[in-house]
């Protein structure tokens, strides 16, 4: 049993030899030389993502590895790690490099055994950039192999996006050829594109055109995705914050959406094609949605859905292209070659993460070549369309020109015929001016004699109660003198006294009362009297009470029922104001004549508790006297409050008033006295009007 144990160990050992024999070294034996290692690499797919270099370096555990059949190792969109094996010799004595030509791989760990310890190198996006051993943008080990000797790697690969990785073993001098041809190809592109940037950054300033700010932006995004699949973006732009390479597809999606907006606007889809316009914010909101899986943290799902959404759109714009240039839409001939070329390189680029066309240079460079060429196009697209404005405008401005020429005989002809018709009709203007005038000074006599006759009823009133006074004491004071001459006769002197008394006392109530009525003429007069327009210093307390009692009593001489509470704040030492004091007169009556017809009306509706009042008040306030008068009747509605003052407005019924008392009041405080008049009111509660008038 102990024999046949040890024959079939050293049968097992045999064939383990024979298998591993059976995968071809790598020798490095030029120094010059760039080697495409895959077809010498043993792979095995780690579905289980827990195998560590022990595990799969076990002598069990080789079989498990399979010969590579592909230039370039390809497992399509994959997120299990890939392991790989291979044994190189270094014959030439030179530093060898191995190379992993491309920059998205997340994790790559190098693993080999010398004098039975273990060697381990790692690279990985997620780690400063400073940690490197070589400050190069590309995933590169150092192999540390004396000249003639041959040792065993173990490479694990693993990420969450594309899972192809050309593999190249180069020497000191190969890696700083293929540096320096990249680091060319490189700054061609860059330069190319920041040339486009600047370009159409500058049209854009000078036209302000969106189309122009758009494409900028366009560029910008895709130059930064294409610095970014290059390692370039996380060499110089953020080698110290490697989390950001977990975002860096954002990038891509920005790209996407400005490049629907420049399209949306350059070919005017709003206007020329809606529904492909409607069709373009949905595939902005995939861009948004995709923005936010990989920002919570979902790369590999946010890069599927990009890539779809990408495919879609440009497919979907270069259908936009050829709808629009169908329908002889100009601008959209350049645009669509453009995009042409763009279409092949992205979908070049994308397929080969699909393992459906071969990952090499050229593929892995489509975007950048057909970014480049289409921006180059899109320039020639954004001036050929500047150019057909201008052809536009020009045909435009020649139209507009020979329509001119052929108008201008008309013009000419039609300005003789018109300066007669001015001529006629400024005659008659002229003719109805006189007539306007004419019917104003009309209207404002017709409404100044309605407000003599509103407060004539009123005169007579008042002129009434003296001449009362006047008779009586006259009629008693005959009388009395006949007593006087009796008793004269009979010579009792003491009643003579008392009855000359009486008759003095009479004569001085006869000589009041005939004061009072030579009062109300002066102040009839002065009312009814043609106003000069000379300012004179007037109390507006004797003003105020005056017109008050003219208007009250002409009410009550056309309702003899009416009654109301006259209620009078006059402030002391008032102040003399210069005023044309018929005019400020006027106002007064106009607006107590308000405030009594507003009162009356209410009075109509209302309870037996509604008590009418008017209410008057002066005072002087900040250089200027303020004349209030306020009643509680039927305010003024909202819907009318800014019509009170307009000429000919009345809310009176037809007959009652001619609508122009506040028009002429309002005139006559603003423009005449310099003052201004405030309306304060509520509907059926009250209104106050307020004349300020300047000392």
């Amino acid at each position: 049993m102990r024999i046949a144990r040890t024959i079939f160990i050293a049968l097992g050992c045999a064939i383990w030899a024979l298998r591993c024999s059976a995968q071809p070294v790598i020798v490095a034996d030029a120094k010059d030389k760039k080697l495409a290692i895959a077809k010498s690499v043993a792979l095995f797919l780690d579905t289980t993502g827990r195998l560590s270099y022990k595990d799969v370096s076990s002598a069990a555990f080789q079989h498990q590895f399979a010969a590579c059949r592909q230039d370039v190792p390809d497992f399509g969109i994959q997120t299990a790690p890939v392991w790989c094996r291979f044994s190189i010799k270094n014959a030439c004595g030179e530093k060898l490099y191995l190379k992993l030509d491309n920059t998205e791989l997340e994790w790559i760990d190098l693993y080999t055994s010398v004098n039975n310890s273990v060697l381990k190198a790692s690279l990985s996006a997620y780690r400063h950039f400073s940690r490197r051993d070589l400050s190069i943008n590309k995933n590169i080990f150092l192999l540390d192999i004396p000249k003639d000797s041959t040792r065993r790697f173990y490479l694990r690969v693993k990420t969450s996006t594309g899972l192809q990785f050309p593999i190249y073993l180069l020497t000191n001098e190969s890696l700083i050829s293929s540096a320096q041809q990249t680091g060319i190809f490189d700054g061609i592109y860059i330069g190319f594109m920041v040339l486009m940037i600047l370009y159409n950054l500058f049209i854009y300033t000078s036209l302000r055109d969106r189309a122009y700010l758009f494409y900028v932006l366009y560029v910008v995004f895709i130059t930064l995705t294409n610095l970014i699949e290059q390692g370039l973006a996380f060499q110089y732009l953020w080698p110290g914050a490697p989390q950001l390479n977990r975002y860096v597809n954002v990038i891509g999606c920005f790209a996407g959406s400005f490049a629907i907006l420049f399209t949306a606007e350059f070919l005017q889809t709003r206007k020329n094609a809606k529904g492909i316009h409607r069709f373009f914010h949905v595939l902005i909101f995939g861009y948004c949605i995709n923005i936010i899986f990989i920002l919570c943290g979902y790369r590999f799902w946010g890069m599927i859905i990009a890539e779809l959404v990408s495919m879609l759109g440009v497919v979907s714009l270069f259908i936009t292209g050829i709808i629009l240039y169908r329908r002889g839409y100009k601008p959209a001939k350049y645009y669509l070659f453009a995009w042409t070329i763009l279409l092949i390189g992205v979908s070049v680029f994308l397929l080969k993460d699909y393992s459906i066309v071969p990952y090499n240079p050229l593929t892995v460079s489509a975007l950048r070549i057909g970014s480049a060429i289409e921006a180059l196009l899109l320039s020639f697209a954004l001036a050929n369309k500047i150019n057909i404005y201008r052809e536009e405008k020009e045909a435009a401005q020649a139209e507009a020109f020979n329509q001119l020429n052929a108008n201008k005989k008309l013009v000419l002809e039609q300005n003789l015929a018109l300066e007669g018709k001015v001529a006629e009709r400024t005659r008659e203007l002229n003719h109805s001016l006189q007539e306007l005038k004419s019917t104003q000074t009309q209207l404002i006599q017709s409404e100044k004699m309605a407000s003599l006759g509103e407060f004539t009823a009123g005169i007579a009133h008042e002129m009434q109660n003296p001449l009362n006074f006047v008779n009586n004491f006259s009629e008693v004071s005959v009388e009395l003198l006949e007593e006087l001459k009796q008793e004269a006769e009979t010579g009792n002197t003491r009643d003579v006294l008392i009855i000359a008394h009486d008759l003095k006392q009479n004569l001085d109530k006869i000589h009041h009362h005939g004061q009072r009525a030579g009062s109300i003429v002066k102040s009839m007069l002065e009312h009814s009297r043609v106003s000069s327009g000379r300012k004179e210093p007037a109390d507006l307390n004797k003003l105020t009470g005056e017109y008050l009692l003219l208007a009250y009593h002409g009410i009550r001489g056309k309702d003899k029922s009416f009654n109301a509470d006259l209620v009078t704040h006059l402030e002391e030492d008032l102040p003399n104001v210069p005023v044309v004091a018929q005019d400020i007169g006027r106002v007064l009556l106009n607006l107590y004549n308000n405030a009594f017809y507003a009162i009356q009306q209410k009075q109509k509706t209302a309870g037996a508790d509604y008590q009418p009042c008017v209410e008057v008040r002066t005072m002087h306030r900040a250089g200027r006297v303020n004349i209030c008068v306020k009643d509680n009747g039927t305010g003024i509605p909202e819907a009318i409050r800014d019509k009170i003052m307009q000429p000919f407005f009345t809310t009176k019924p037809t007959g009652e008033g001619t609508g122009l008392g506040l028009s002429l009041s309002y005139d006559i405080v603003v423009k005449g006295h310099g003052g201004s008049m405030i309306v304060d009111t509520r509907e059926n509660d009250f209104t106050e009007f307020v004349i300020e008038i300047p000392i």
